[in-house]
């Protein structure tokens, strides 16, 4: 039989100083519970019990980090005794966390205080990881803001079920067409205005910067919209099958990395633009 080993809190937060509280006496008797399995190695548990062992080890991490983002959401005044900047800051503190994971935890913890109870609850009950909570709530903070509370509600229930039976990055990808499953009749017209709304950045952020790197060469930065890249990339590549020069190696072609092929074939491109047929300068 193990013997169980006494509680040990860091010794810079000690729960028994501040005070009892049930979460604090919740949280001591879950590391009691966990300090009497330390030694006890599962390389005896049968292959059903490790892999009912790893599922509620997981549920369990949900509830917990729920828990503490609760705590979180409700820690400004906290942060303001210790003089922190804001919560993110006064969390960093005492998680010693880096100050923006630290921000980006207080924020999912506001999310989950104010807006997505729902997440939070299925984070509680274990079937809402902390990977899928943070990729739900930023799904759920990108439906449009005349969305009445009824189908944000609904839009919210359908993304914690989704969490019961898909990972993170399916969830993001299933985020896109959640307007269409809660609200068909306006979700063509939503994405309508989102794809405006995308084209219109794409535009804004359109630019090409270009500086001398070295005697005859130069380096060039083109930031574009999506759809010039395809075109861009189709032309290119039109020029980039292999030619057998007179004085080629054989299989010399197939040897240059593509990047460089592109490259190239951006030359060549420009060589047999027809000059004439261009706009006149200025």
């Amino acid at each position: 039989m193990t013997t169980a080993h006494p509680v040990e809190h860091p010794v810079d937060h000690p729960i028994e100083h501040v005070g009892v509280h049930p979460v604090l006496d919740a949280v001591g008797t879950a590391r009691a519970a966990l300090t009497a399995v330390r030694d006890v190695q599962p390389v005896f548990m049968t292959p059903a019990q490790k892999t009912a062992a790893v599922a509620e080890l997981a549920a369990l991490e949900a509830a917990v980090a729920e828990l503490r983002l609760r705590v979180v959401a409700a820690a400004g005044d906290a942060a303001d005794q210790t003089g922190a900047r804001d919560t993110g800051a006064w969390l960093a503190a005492v998680t010693r966390t880096d100050l923006p994971a630290a921000r980006a935890q207080g924020r999912l913890a506001e999310a989950l205080d104010r807006r997505w109870t729902r997440v939070a609850a299925g984070m509680a009950q274990g079937q809402v990881s902390p990977a899928q909570a943070t990729v739900a709530v930023a799904v759920l903070d990108d439906l449009p803001d005349h969305l009445g509370p009824e189908l944000r509600a609904e839009a919210e229930t359908e993304m914690v079920d989704l969490c019961g039976r898909f990972r993170p990055s399916e969830l993001r990808l299933l985020g896109r067409h959640l307007l269409q499953v809660v609200a068909p009749e306006i979700a063509e017209a939503e994405e309508a205005k989102r794809l405006e709304h995308q084209e219109q950045r794409a535009r804004d952020k359109t630019s090409l910067r270009s500086r001398l790197i070295d005697p005859g060469l130069a380096r060039t930065t083109i930031v574009h919209p999506t759809q010039d890249r395809d075109r861009l990339l189709t032309y290119l590549e039109s020029y980039t099958a292999p030619r057998k020069h007179s004085d080629a190696i054989s299989g010399e072609e197939d040897q240059i990395p593509h990047h460089r092929r592109l490259g190239q074939a951006f030359a060549a491109l420009l060589e047999h633009l027809d000059p004439t047929a261009l706009p006149a300068h200025g």
